[in-house]
């Protein structure tokens, strides 16, 4: 097997894109480039230089009729649509995998490449108890991390030395829940208020917490160039991105540039 350079595995993953957005096109689904690949799309018209992944989102009623969609079948010959609700991934959203490529990353539910689609799902227009229903899902999403994160890399987390003793404490404690249990609450969670009847909205069952918080319409898509082709983005971009990275125009530090482990190898000979 051939092991993909940096380049490689964003390429790839484009073409995992391509194929989703066709298939989301055909069928009247809308979406939206979100998180980092948003950021990307604004700073630097492409990935992130130093990221490798892609993440993409979708109103929770479209996000439900592509599971629908995607029940029994594959996208394309190599291109897999997984979720909770169809094949018991351990995560509150979708993942459209290559089944040609392998990973090799820190987390054992991750085998082959993917990118990321996210349900947005409505908020309340009160923003203390909206701020009260998020944190029930940073509850549970932080039960996850600690299940999938390794004592080591607990320990070795740049944080602060309370906060990596406090994760090492309570790892042991959420070993009590399954992965199961979790993702089913952060998907009853996520889908408390109705999409359709919300003044405000966010990407909040796998995110940022309050910070993906905004009014439906910054959702709107809005074509952006994205590795020399258009894929959607919003039309309120400035606030969303504003709102999760601050000065999102200026690009971070070196020192502070995440950078995924992910290793991916081809096993279609070339």
């Amino acid at each position: 097997m051939k092991q993909l350079s940096l380049r490689e595995i964003q390429l790839e993953e484009l073409e995992i894109l391509d194929v989703v957005v066709a298939f989301l096109n055909k069928n009247h689904l809308s979406y939206f480039l979100c998180g980092g690949t948003l950021l990307g799309a604004v700073r630097h018209h492409g990935f992130i230089p130093w990221d490798d992944d892609i993440d993409i989102a979708l109103p929770r009623p479209d996000y439900e009729k592509l599971i629908q969609l995607t029940k029994n079948t594959h996208l394309d010959q190599n291109i897999n649509i997984l979720s909770y609700e169809n094949s018991k991934l351990p995560y509150p959203f979708i993942k459209a995998v290559n089944t040609k490529i392998i990973i090799k990353s820190k987390s054992t539910d991750d085998k082959n490449l993917w990118i990321d689609i996210f349900p947005l799902d409505g908020l309340p227009s009160d923003s203390n108890i909206a701020k009260r229903h998020i944190k029930r899902t940073m509850l549970y999403k932080g039960i996850m991390f600690l299940k999938q994160t390794s004592f080591h890399d607990l320990i070795h987390r740049n944080k602060s030395l309370v906060n990596r003793i406090l994760c090492v404490f309570l790892k042991p404690i959420a070993s009590i829940f399954s992965k199961n249990f979790c993702t089913k609450h952060l998907i009853k969670n996520a889908k408390k208020y109705p999409y359709k009847d919300a003044e405000y909205c966010g990407i909040y069952a796998w995110g940022y917490g309050l910070r993906e918080r905004a009014k439906k319409e910054v959702f709107e898509p809005k074509p952006l160039d994205f590795e020399g082709k258009k894929f959607n983005g919003i039309k309120g971009y400035d606030i969303y991105l504003t709102n999760l990275y601050g000065d999102y125009m200026t690009p971070p530090p070196k020192k502070n540039r995440i950078q995924h482990d992910t290793q991916a190898f081809s096993n279609i000979n070339s």
